[in-house]
């Protein structure tokens, strides 16, 4: 369910079934020193783009190109599965993938998959250089 308010109405609008993968990202490019990271949201989204919060769903992650997933994880603190597999079940509706850059420019592209759902594809350059 999500909350508009407009002056002095508020509308309440329920979400429906899940759809769509989105991916969002902490940063819009990455250089190749190895401490540089990219925060990347995992979300479930409704036909209309809205966050579906009671999705729990198996999230696959599939990385090309000049980096590598450094991790994986969900929020969720009775999760014990490793952070380690490309894989991960959304909490409250999220994921989070942490993406680490390869020691050549390029693009990363992250490829997030779900059964049933559509997929969702994030592409990141790669630069020369050190983080600032």
């Amino acid at each position: 369910m999500s909350t508009t308010t407009t002056g002095r109405r508020t509308t309440l609008r329920t979400v429906g079934a899940p759809a769509a993968l989105r991916l969002v990202s902490d940063v819009r490019s990455l250089t190749t020193a190895r401490d540089d990271l990219a925060h990347v949201l995992v979300e479930v989204t409704d036909a209309r783009g809205r966050l579906v919060p009671d999705a729990t769903l198996q999230v696959g992650f599939a990385i090309t190109g000049a980096g590598q997933l450094a991790g994986v994880a969900n929020g969720n603190p009775h999760n014990v599965d490793s952070f380690r597999q490309p894989r991960r079940h959304t909490w409250h509706g999220q994921a989070l993938a942490v993406l680490r850059p390869g020691k050549q420019p390029g693009h990363i592209t992250l490829t997030a998959t779900a059964p049933g759902l559509r997929p969702a594809t994030l592409t990141l350059p790669v630069k020369n250089g050190k983080s600032e």
